[in-house]
């Protein structure tokens, strides 16, 4: 196992540590093999940004990101490898403005996870490449806010019986999801506040969808090519 943490984090990056209001953040973990467990905390600076990357080689690893409280630009990437398997990701944001969450499964029997709260101009990103993995993104009492599942898949790269789960809470809220080439995947997007809009586009066999929107001023589109595809919509 490998593991690096940059030095300039060292002070910042931890929750129980974070004595600084106006610092920068930056921490890494870098790990190859199985059974790992990689935590980045960042807290706690006014006007400062927080940086956070782990990337995991193997599988039955986790990872782990959480940014609360930062006032400058926060940015969190989770990236898993083509050879990692039944790994758990998640990353949380609170009270966070312009946040980008990003993670990456090119294996299979995966879970991610991005949940924002209290945030304003975030955006959040999940793309899987192999079988089996579930997606989810939930993003709470915050404004403009952008969730993305599967966007800008090659054919080649998305898997089969794959699951994509979308909630947004707030005003001016955009969600897609999109999954290519796929059998038996599942897309929900559910949305609630002012100025919403939805968007699935699924191509494949055995493929569903469901949007529901509840506030003023949404737009719902899904599009689906194959054979046994169901959607659903309802806005009230």
């Amino acid at each position: 196992m490998h593991r690096k943490l940059s030095t300039l984090a060292l002070g910042l990056t931890l929750a129980f540590g974070a004595t600084a209001a106006l610092a920068a953040g930056n921490a890494s973990v870098d790990q190859s093999g199985w059974y790992n467990s990689g935590t980045v905390l960042q807290s706690n600076t006014l006007f400062g940004t927080a940086n956070a990357s782990i990337t995991q080689q193997g599988d039955y690893n986790s990872g782990y990101v959480e940014q609360n409280g930062i006032g400058g630009t926060v940015s969190a990437t989770i990236f898993e490898g083509s050879n990692a398997d039944y790994n758990s990701s998640t990353i949380e944001q609170k009270v966070v403005s312009n946040s980008n969450a990003s993670i990456t499964h090119q294996g299979s029997y995966n879970d991610s996870w991005v949940n924002q709260t209290g945030v304003s101009g975030s955006s959040a990103s999940i793309r899987q490449n192999g079988d089996y993995n579930s997606a989810g993104i939930d993003q709470a009492a915050g404004t403009n806010q952008v969730a993305r599942i599967n966007e800008w898949q090659a054919d080649w790269e998305n898997g089969d019986y794959n699951e994509a789960f979308i909630t947004q809470r707030g005003n001016n809220l955009f969600a897609r999801v999109e999954q290519y080439n796929g059998s038996y995947n599942s897309a929900i997007v559910d949305q609630a506040g002012f100025n919403l809009s939805a968007d699935v586009h699924q191509r494949g066999n055995y493929n569903s969808a469901r949007v529901t929107q509840a506030g003023f001023n949404y737009n719902a589109n899904v599009n689906q090519a194959g054979s046994f595809n169901s959607a659903y919509i309802r806005q009230n």
